[in-house]
């Protein structure tokens, strides 16, 4: 008893910052947008297998966030309005605090980031955010979004208000579409891996390369959503066949398959057909 009640009295007369977690700001506004390294429980980062300090160019680093794409079926839903998770100010804003963040932590840190992405629709206010935190372990980069793309309402402008509109924000429950080069982690599907080594750069340009040619006859007409579809789907295929190099190819052109029939994009039909040919392929 009287071990408890010394340790206890110890306890109090420890300083607040003897307790509190390590934090370390890389970059911040002052607001809502940041990047900062925050220590985690040595248990935690050795469940994770945290590599720190890792070291990954500002390239990649663009390339994979650029990478990361929302579900197409949630745009034409019109829950979204881009299939780009982050939008080209924030990846300026994030790929080179990332950079530093992962040079600087120690094997105990994670980085945690926010951004928010203002994307107005004519006068209504259209903010979004996008918070998370990450790690690196054996070269993937590991994501756990706390809020993915979410709706931000509150009053951002108030003293204070940043952090009541943090906590609103409404999440839509949104899906990503994994790329090659991308998986949800094993133990935690909520939890995105992306493969650094990956040549994300080669992926865009596939998928550019394959996509069809605007005409005057085209240009400004409204696919329907067969024909975009079967758009995506080519120029899936032309990613996937980019990547053809990779151990774990048809795993992901089966992912995305399944994704495609339960958006509803090709029939049951048509599912089956195209995992028989990638199977061939094994």
């Amino acid at each position: 008893m009287k071990k408890l009640i010394f340790f206890a009295l110890v306890l109090a007369l420890l300083p607040a910052s003897a307790l509190a977690k390590k934090t370390t700001y890389i970059v911040t506004n002052h607001r809502l947008n940041y990047v900062k390294l925050v220590e985690v429980k040595q248990s935690v980062a050795e469940k994770r297998g945290m590599s720190h300090p890792a070291e990954v160019t500002e390239a990649q680093m663009r390339d994979m966030l650029k990478s990361i794409k929302l579900s197409r079926g949630h745009l034409w839903s019109k829950e979204v309005d881009t299939q780009d998770t982050f939008s080209e100010s924030s990846i300026n804003f994030l790929a080179p605090a990332f950079v530093r963040a992962f040079r600087e932590a120690t094997p105990t840190d994670e980085v945690v980031f926010s951004y928010l992405i203002k994307d107005p629709f004519f006068i209504i206010r259209n903010d979004r955010l996008n918070l998370g935190k990450a790690w690196i372990h054996d070269n993937q980069l590991y994501i756990d979004f706390q809020k993915l793309y979410a709706k931000v309402t509150g009053n951002l402008d108030a003293r204070g208000g940043e952090a009541k509109a943090v906590a609103s924000a409404r999440g839509l429950r949104i899906d990503l579409d994994l790329q090659p080069g991308q998986q949800m982690d094993v133990d935690d599907p909520k939890i995105l891996v992306v493969d650094i080594g990956h040549n994300f750069a080669g992926d865009a340009a596939a998928v550019t390369a394959a996509a069809p040619e605007e005409t005057k006859e085209t240009k400004g007409k409204k696919k329907s959503k067969k024909e975009v579809a079967k758009a995506e789907d080519a120029a899936a295929a032309a990613t996937a066949a980019a990547a053809t190099d990779k151990p774990d190819d048809a795993q992901l052109r089966l992912e995305r398959l399944d994704h495609l029939r339960k958006d509803g994009l090709i029939s049951e039909k048509e599912y089956k057909e195209k995992k028989k040919e990638i199977l061939k392929d094994l």
